[in-house]
């Protein structure tokens, strides 16, 4: 979730937003965030990012819960698409982008299984065909000798010209986008709504089950911990567990060498050597991840690459002691000042990095929340150089919901439903902090 400016918000959109109109023959341009499209997507021009989100937000249901913390009024652009997902959604659905033509994997499976039935099916009988004729004589060589005593001239006329029409019609629907392959037939149509019905019959059982047991739910902070199992289940409480106890097994594994004198001010050599440890103790950490191994040698590269540094930025934000203007590493008895860092970097990015730290100290967020923003951040599937991005984004959606739910749970729907969107934005300032870290480097 990145964003390539420093604001805290995306800049504001006009009240109404008109889809761009397609010249003939011009390049075609996303509808949603202005990158350069292929083609029509659910019944907008779209590029493959703003398709994609569209299909898995639509796929998981996600959309229902987007919110915006600006009243919709952010401007999607290429470098702020991932700011909000609420205002990115709408402008889906503004340039004509259809909830109900994205189909579900079980669906898209049996699609496609019938079309190579029906491909088979089309074979063998052209096959047979061929068979019971090797040469059948062509229609327009016989048809002209007897047609005279069927049809007149204006008759004649009458059907090439409808018929004429009718090819007409089908090349500007090609040309606009209209896809054949996504017509179809009425048993896949007749599958889909039952599909639809079962899915909207086992919700509305699941609802009613919950008010069943919970007919007065408890406030999520006075008993968020008997309430735990409505947002999380066992095997993300695991996961969630596993990520943690990970991260403080890499201090042992990777432990910082005392300094000489632990009273006196850090020198700049004693600044870089934290960094250096901290990056090598967050490099063995990330590769005992199950799902970053999952992930292809290349892309980790890639990622370890731009998620790094990312990370280290974030983490220390969750051990900045703000009283004493330190960050201080518990976990190996090391603190550095402000002062500090403030001699290895120009005084704009010390600034930037400065304001970015309290910001993110704002929002008050706990640290299990924090240990798993550092997952959003590193798995980003908008890097360029990724070979399979949409492995990537389906870990980094896997994580953007898991945090979504664990804060729903330990801060209450109410109070997330302000905080998510917010954590997001700041995210963009991560980004920008990164990119000028990398330049002054």
């Amino acid at each position: 979730m990145h964003a390539a400016h420093s604001r805290p918000c995306p800049p504001r959109a006009p009240d109404k937003v008109e889809p761009p109109l397609q010249a003939p023959g011009a390049a075609k341009v996303c509808g949603v965030c202005g990158e350069r499209a292929k083609s029509h997507h659910f019944g907008g021009m779209a590029c493959d990012s703003c398709k994609a989100f569209f299909r898995r937000s639509v796929q998981n249901e996600a959309y229902r819960h987007f919110r915006c913390a600006y009243e919709g009024r952010c401007h999607i652009t290429i470098s702020s698409r991932k700011c909000c997902q609420n205002c990115r959604f709408q402008k889906c659905v503004k340039i004509g982008m259809e909830k109900k033509w994205v189909m579900s994997e079980e669906e898209r499976q049996h699609q496609d299984k019938l079309r190579k039935e029906r491909k088979r099916q089309r074979l063998e009988e052209a096959d047979g065909r061929r068979a019971e004729c090797p040469k059948p004589p062509s229609p327009m060589e016989a048809h002209r000798k007897s047609r005279h005593l069927f049809l007149s001239e204006q008759e004649v006329k009458e059907i090439d010209m409808l018929v004429k029409k009718f090819y007409e019609s089908f090349q500007k629907c090609v040309k606009i986008g209209m896809e054949k392959k996504w017509v179809m037939s009425e048993e896949e149509r007749q599958h889909q709504d039952k599909l639809r019905k079962e899915r909207k019959r086992q919700r509305l059982e699941e609802a009613d089950g919950r008010r069943a047991e919970c007919p007065k739910p408890p406030s999520p902070m006075e008993a968020h911990r008997k309430s735990r199992h409505l947002f999380l289940s066992e095997q993300e409480v695991k996961e969630i567990d596993m990520l943690v106890k990970k991260f403080y097994e890499s201090y042992s594994s990777n432990p910082l060498e005392p300094q000489s004198n632990p009273n006196g001010p850090a020198l700049p050599t004693r600044v870089v050597s934290v960094f250096v440890n901290a990056v090598t103790r967050l490099v063995s950490y990330i590769f005992t991840l199950p799902r970053f191994r999952q992930i292809a040698a290349c892309d980790q590269r890639v990622l370890l690459k731009h998620g790094v540094l990312a990370m280290l930025i974030l983490r220390g934000s969750m051990v900045y002691d703000s009283g004493q203007d330190v960050f201080d590493i518990k976990a190996e008895g090391a603190k550095v000042g402000l002062d500090d860092v403030k001699s290895v970097m120009t005084p704009d990015l010390y600034q930037n990095h400065h304001k970015f730290v309290q910001k993110m100290q704002s929002l008050g967020l706990d640290i299990t929340t924090l240990m798993l923003l550092q997952m959003v951040v590193l798995f980003s599937s908008d890097l360029s150089g990724l070979a399979d991005p949409d492995a990537v984004a389906r870990t980094q959606d896997h994580y953007t919901c898991l945090v979504r739910r664990y804060m729903s749970w330990w801060y209450g729907e109410e109070t997330t439903r302000l905080l998510y969107p917010k954590m997001l934005h700041v995210l963009a300032d991560l980004r920008a902090l990164t990119e000028a870290h990398n330049m002054n480097t």
